[in-house]
């Protein structure tokens, strides 16, 4: 799923909605302890709900995978870090899960 970037994703968040790390699966990308917040506002309450949270990750299903985005990686088409993941997940995930 992240393929190509370095070791930083911003994330475009428009609520405190988060997820807990994967017991199973990849802990793709996440936030480690307290959340920064790098530009705008992001009130206090909100910001809680985001230590130690996942941001994206895979868990394997049978032979397919579950994909967790906590936020709309394509928002408005304008939030060009998005797209990149958004492609290595529909192409790159799980793609060796089939045999024939």
């Amino acid at each position: 799923m992240a393929f190509g970037y370095g070791d930083t994703y911003y994330s475009l968040k428009l609520g405190s909605t988060s997820y807990r790390f994967l017991d199973s699966g990849y802990n793709v990308g996440y936030i480690k302890g307290e959340p920064v917040s790098v530009s705008g506002f992001a009130g206090e309450e909100a910001k809680k709900g985001l230590t130690d949270s996942l941001v994206f990750g895979e868990d394997r299903l049978g032979r397919g995978s579950v994909l967790y985005l906590v936020d709309d990686v394509l928002f408005r088409s304008f939030w060009q870090h998005g797209k990149l993941l958004f492609v290595n997940s529909l192409f790159f995930v799980n793609n060796n899960g089939f045999t024939h």
